[in-house]
């Protein structure tokens, strides 16, 4: 068990290890929640846990670098954070200030958006595992959830999922967006 010491401001310090476990750093948002107990004679409890509104960059891991080209993350405008709720827009605006062109398509029948970034600071090689990422973004924020179980996808035509697979350039995105829509992948 960790401990910390109230101050006469009403602050505390989080113990480190508590504040790695939680991956949170100066400037992160905590919830504070009641853990109510109905039972007698029980302390009072509350759970703490960081704010859902921004994860670590799922394109640069957290790092706001692409270490191994020696550019900034402009997903997360080098920052290592990610709204995963308000992203796109964020996302133009920072694309302009990187040199990188960001543009979406709805084009066809395609239940999502196709994504395309093109740049002449970043390279093709790394553009496509950017697009890649935020294209399944997309695809799990669009793709139709099941009525009877809305945190399960669709089951879609093989035609429509070959058209989903088209919007990604890797065979290793390809499988993961795969195992959503033909295994046992929830929310």
């Amino acid at each position: 068990m960790h401990k910390a010491t109230l101050t006469s401001k009403g602050q505390i310090t989080i113990p480190k290890e508590v504040r790695e476990f939680l991956d949170v750093s100066a400037g992160d948002t905590l919830d504070f929640n009641f853990v109510f107990s109905f039972k007698e004679n029980d302390i009072p409890k509350v759970e703490i846990k960081k704010a859902d509104d921004r994860i670590k960059c799922p394109v640069c891991d957290g790092k706001g670098m692409f270490k191994k080209y020696g550019l900034r993350c402009f997903v997360c405008d080098y920052s290592g954070r990610f709204n995963r709720e308000q992203w796109l827009a964020p996302l133009f605006l920072a694309g302009r200030r990187y040199g990188v062109d960001i543009s979406m398509i709805n084009e066809g029948n395609n239940l999502v958006p196709t994504l395309k970034l093109r740049s002449k600071i970043y390279t093709e090689e790394l553009l496509i595992q950017v697009q890649d990422q935020l294209q399944m973004i997309l695809i799990e924020d669009h793709a139709p959830r099941s009525i009877s179980d809305p945190s399960k996808y669709m089951i879609p035509s093989d035609y429509e999922l070959n058209n989903l697979l088209e919007l990604l350039h890797s065979e290793e995105a390809k499988s993961v967006v795969k195992g959503w829509f033909r295994g046992d992948r929830t929310i």
